[in-house]
């Protein structure tokens, strides 16, 4: 039964079954045209089976991989039967041609192994093809030793033919080397050259590929790399060394199309030989594998417990490709996290592009290529920087880093939202609160700082940076608070043993982390009046700063006008009256938290300590100019000084307030209620709406006397003693006015200070008086309070001497009617 040839289109794959005499013929596809030339197949060991001809498909197509370190044909696949002419072939299994065949002469360096058993070879028709055997044909089979007694048999007669070819060739004109009788028959269509003999194995071979060159359309990727191997294998002769690189080039096309693995084979293949394009393939190639997520593998690793987890390893394959194209190994510095913690210079910036423009491939592998590693480089260098900066400020002033985490909480704790958070007790600083919309947050702010406090600054419209002048004004600052908080806590918090009561809930790891006290410096007069009224729901006219309890933080803005020494002195001044309040509340006992709060008890045991303390340390001395200024506190408040003397002058040189006066005040509408108490008990002739405007700013005027008197008369010998206690026992908790009428407050005035009776009053107030009268007051260029006749059209209430808020401790609660000493006398009895 003949034998037929089934072979496929090279162009479209319609497959066509013909008989075995037309093998090498040429014909055109009848589907598409193309031209076809029939294949005779090179089989080692076709076997026939009954009458149909078996052709293992190894023989006639490689596999879909290759190892490119043997150069070899393809190894074993699955048989397909040709029968009788029929088309049985699918359409996986497309013949594309047949893998190369190579020749072996005496001389010639030996083919690979598999190229050696591809080869086919006179009388091996039957034997078995290279690779993995072929499935037993039924039964065992007996041994056979006629092949070996052929092969023995054929050895001595080949023996004796080339013997006897010698013999022939030595004699002359019998073609040997050097003749050139007629008798040569080594022609070209025998692979050699006229006059040269038989061609070798390795001419053959080159003379092979390069016919099979000329159509390398009709090979697959797996044949190309067999040639590649075999020319390189001989490479050393020109020849060879032209056909590698020709077979490369197309290696190098084809591997374009392949599958991930494949171009990587080829890829590290050609790396390996220097192939000058091997760069650019190897770069594809692992973009290839990381879109086909095979950059990484899942393993799995065993417990110490027992069990077992499934984790990422990178591909080996794909490490060795990156590692050639110069990856460098590179993994997230964890000093980071500190720096983006404090969000240091450099360091949003670092994180922004390592979590947003590094692949995630890299990460998985710990490698990155060598211009990533250099950006990421460069914005850790810079945050670095920025950090090791700001750690060194640290190490000097032990205050760097709890300054620049409470900027990072305030910065954060800002919406942007330009109406919703304009309530009372709850106005922001973002860029809509601030009107200040299209700039960004750190372009509106930034801070500055002095243990304890910490300072956040309004910057002007259109300022990148902070003049000079600015600068010098903070610096002026930050030696005035610095120094203001020395005297307080040697003053007051060691001397009292007091401790921090703010804020709510954290006042004692506030303490021990040194959780840092704001202060929020407006950028002008307007905006910090519009603060007010936004955060208060009313007007402050002419305010300078204010403590805002409920905010826990100091309230002032910048004034540029700061040449005049006296206006600085006032400026000052007043900025430490309001930190001193700011710092009272932190350390002082029974702490307010709500509004609520502010209405039901007093947060003193009056407002003679509240205030008049106060006052009197805002008044202060100081010495050298910005940040080598040096200052003394408790000093004589010109400004206040010079209001007591002008009410005292306006009144008929009567007092509007007496000592025994200022101690029945809780709050502020109590101050109004006891100077219309005293005006009707002294008879002075006063307008009601004048008196009623002025009223807290005349108290203020006297408290601040009052405290400065204690300390300072005939060098504090006779009270300042008893007025620190009692200014101890009120900061202590000790005095517990639980109520705007309550007395405990009095009555531990008047037992500390040894107050028995009216002429023990009496004694008090007049040497009070004429110390007072005494003091000549300096002109700090601002001038005192003004008590003209025009303060009669003031609205009551809305008294513009106050350095606080009306209302805001109090001022519109209750105006109890306190009891005067006739009154006092008769519960006395």
């Amino acid at each position: 039964m003949s034998d037929s040839i089934v072979f496929p289109c090279p162009a479209c794959g319609t497959k066509y079954s013909v008989g075995p005499h037309h093998a090498g013929k040429k014909t055109t596809c009848k589907k598409c045209g193309a031209p076809v030339t029939v294949p005779t197949p090179q089989v080692a060991n076709p076997t026939i089976v009954g009458g149909t001809r078996t052709i293992r498909r190894a023989d006639i197509e490689p596999g879909a991989g290759f190892d490119d370190s043997t150069a070899s044909p393809p190894g074993p696949a699955a048989e397909v039967d040709m029968t009788g002419g029929a088309s049985v072939l699918r359409k996986e299994e497309t013949v594309i041609g047949a893998p190369p065949v190579i020749a072996q002469s005496a001389g010639t360096r030996a083919p690979t192994r598999q190229a050696a058993a591809a080869a086919p070879r006179a009388g091996a028709s039957t034997r078995q093809a290279p690779g993995r055997p072929y499935p037993p044909q039924g039964g065992p089979k007996k041994k056979n030793n006629m092949p070996m007694i052929m092969g023995i048999v054929g050895g001595a007669v080949a023996l004796i033919l080339v013997v006897v070819l010698v013999v022939v060739m030595s004699q002359p004109g019998g073609g040997g080397t050097g003749g050139t009788g007629s008798g040569d028959t080594g022609g070209p269509s025998a692979g050699g050259s006229p006059g040269t003999g038989p061609a070798s194995a390795d001419e053959q071979l080159l003379a092979q590929m390069r016919t099979r060159y000329n159509s390398v359309q009709a090979l697959n990727l797996t044949q190309i790399v067999a040639y590649y191997n075999e020319a390189k294998q001989r490479n050393t002769d020109t020849n060879f060394k032209t056909m590698q690189d020709s077979w490369a080039t197309e290696l190098s096309r084809r591997a374009s199309g392949a599958k991930e693995d494949e171009l990587a084979d080829i890829a590290l293949m050609l790396d390996n030989d220097k192939y000058p394009q091997s760069k650019s393939l190897l770069d594809e190639a692992w973009r290839a594998l990381k879109n086909a997520n095979k950059a990484t593998r899942q393993v799995t690793e065993p417990l110490p417990s027992g069990g077992e987890r499934r984790v990422l390893r990178p591909n080996a394959k794909f490490v060795d490709i990156v590692t050639r194209l110069g990856w460098q190994d590179y993994q997230y510095p964890q000093e980071m996290d500190e720096y983006v913690r404090y969000d240091v210079e450099g360091a949003s910036e670092y994180s922004i592009f390592f979590n947003r423009d590094v692949e995630q491939v890299y990460r998985d592998v710990k490698l990155f290529p060598p211009d990533l590693v250099t950006n990421l480089n460069e914005l850790h260098q810079v945050a670095k920087d920025s950090y090791d900066q700001l750690a060194q400020r640290n190490k000097d002033d032990g205050f760097a880093f709890q300054a620049r985490a409470a900027w990072l909480r305030f910065k954060q704790a800002q919406n942007s939202s330009a109406k919703s958070d304009r309530k009372k007790g709850r106005r922001s600083f973002s860029p809509a609160a601030m009107e200040r919309e299209n700039e960004d947050f750190d372009d509106i702010w930034t801070y500055t700082y002095w243990r304890p406090f910490i300072v956040y600054v309004e910057k002007p419209i259109g300022s990148e940076a902070l003049d000079t002048s600015f600068i010098d004004s903070l610096a002026s600052k930050a030696a005035l608070l610095k120094h203001l908080y020395d005297w307080f806590d040697e003053k007051l918090i060691r001397e009292f043993n007091l401790q921090r009561v703010k804020p709510q809930h954290n006042a004692q790891l506030a303490e021990e982390e040194g959780w840092p006290i704001e202060v929020v410096v407006l950028k002008d007069s307007p905006t910090f009046e519009k603060y007010v009224l936004d955060y208060l729901e009313q007007p402050m006219p002419g305010a300078r700063a204010f403590y805002a309890p409920l905010e826990e933080r100091v309230m002032t803005w910048d004034d540029r006008n700061h040449s005049d020494p006296n206006a600085q002195w006032f400026n000052e001044s007043v900025l430490i009256h309001e930190t001193f309040h700011q710092l009272s509340d932190h350390y002082a006992a029974n702490p307010m938290f709500a509004s609520e709060d502010m209405q039901l008890r007093p947060r003193y045991a009056n407002i003679l300590v509240q205030e008049g303390l106060t006052d009197s340390v805002s008044g202060f001395t100081r010495q050298g100019e910005g940040k080598d200024s040096t200052y003394e506190f408790l000093q004589l408040n010109h400004l206040r000084l010079s209001d007591y003397k002008a009410i005292y002058e306006r009144l008929g040189k009567k007092e509007l307030f007496r000592i025994r006066d200022t101690l029945d005040c809780r709050h502020y509408g109590q101050c109004r209620a006891k100077a219309f108490e005293r005006a009707q008990a002294e008879k002075m002739r006063v307008n009601p709406m004048w008196l009623d405007a002025v009223a807290t700013g005349v108290f203020y005027a006297v408290a601040c006397q009052i405290s400065y008197f204690f300390h300072h008369y005939k060098g504090g010998t006779p009270y300042r003693k008893k007025w620190w206690d009692y200014v101890a026992a009120d900061y202590k908790g000790e005095i517990n006015v639980d109520s705007w009428s309550s007395n405990v407050g009095i009555d531990k005035f008047k037992e500390i200070f040894n107050i028995k009776n009216d002429a023990d009053w009496d004694k008090l107030e007049k040497e009070f008086l004429d110390y007072t009268l005494a003091l000549t007051p300096e002109n700090v260029g601002k001038g005192g309070a003004d008590f003209s006749d025009k303060d009669e059209n003031v609205t009551p209430g809305m008294d513009r001497h106050d350095n606080r808020a009306p209302g805001l401790h109090g001022g519109n609660g209750p105006r109890a009617a306190l009891p005067g000493r006739k009154l006092e006398k008769s519960r006395a009895r």
